[in-house]
């Protein structure tokens, strides 16, 4: 993985990904700047791991998905920043919509949590709830 420095976005960029963000029912009103940030540091916690050859499965809460989405629609831009970040493109790997809430989702998302917290510090609980 490359220098995390490397995740700021083109101003016109990060305005429209914040813009679509704001368009999904589970980003509460004003937090869509916040979400777009936990979202690229999830990906940087995400490429981090794949780089050290760590297969674990890494959950983001529903809100910061909301906001992975919303980034991966941004295609050209979105490839731009994993291959300068990462040096890789970060794939998306969604349960499918109907699959039940499995107890290995949960367990798998609260260890993203912690993994979350021993990397950048506290959480933004509104971002990432408990479940």
């Amino acid at each position: 993985m490359r220098a995390s420095g490397e995740l700021a976005l083109d101003a016109g960029v990060r305005h429209s990904v914040v813009a679509q963000i704001a368009k999904s029912p589970e980003v509460p009103d004003g937090a869509e700047e916040r979400l777009l940030d936990e979202a690229l540091r999830f990906l940087a916690l995400s490429a981090e791991l794949s780089a050290r050859g760590e297969d674990s499965r890494l959950v983001p809460s529903v809100r910061v998905d909301a906001a992975w989405h919303a980034f991966i629609l941004h295609t050209r831009a979105y490839a731009e920043l994993c291959e300068r970040a990462f040096g890789e493109y970060v794939h998306h790997d969604p349960s499918p919509p109907d699959a039940p809430v499995e107890l290995g989702n949960v367990v798998d998302y609260l260890r993203t949590r912690v993994l979350m917290e021993e990397r950048y510090g506290a959480l933004d609980e509104e971002l990432w709830p408990l479940p």
